[in-house]
């Protein structure tokens, strides 16, 4: 059985805060793993950690939410998706490389 964790402690591990995590689900970039029937309450995975810590790295190089969405869709993983996307200015290429060098740090460290 997966650990599940309450928003706000999904919110401690991730940094993003309720709100946005509210947004994400609504817009649908980041689901709940499990959504109280009762209470409506929102339960997160252990593994959506890493997803959620893409999610603020990509909107922290301001890429608008409908792309977060598809990197996040992309089959054959972000780093497909950083490598082919299109410049939009200096800083959104200087994100996509400090994005392209975080995401395979990650891939050599086994997560």
């Amino acid at each position: 059985m997966a650990v599940l964790l309450t928003v706000g402690e999904f919110s401690r591990l991730t940094h993003l805060t309720v709100k946005a995590l509210h947004h994400y689900h609504g817009v649908g970039v980041l689901k709940p793993a499990l959504i109280d029937p009762f209470t409506g309450y929102r339960y997160y995975a252990l593994h959506q950690v890493e997803a959620a810590h893409l999610v603020r790295r990509l909107r922290e190089v301001r890429m608008p939410v409908p792309q977060v969405r598809v990197v996040l869709a992309a089959p054959d993983g972000p780093t497909s998706v950083c490598d082919g996307r299109s410049a939009r200015g200096h800083r959104q290429r200087a994100g996509g490389r400090a994005l392209r060098r975080h995401l395979v740090r990650g891939r050599r460290a086994g997560g």
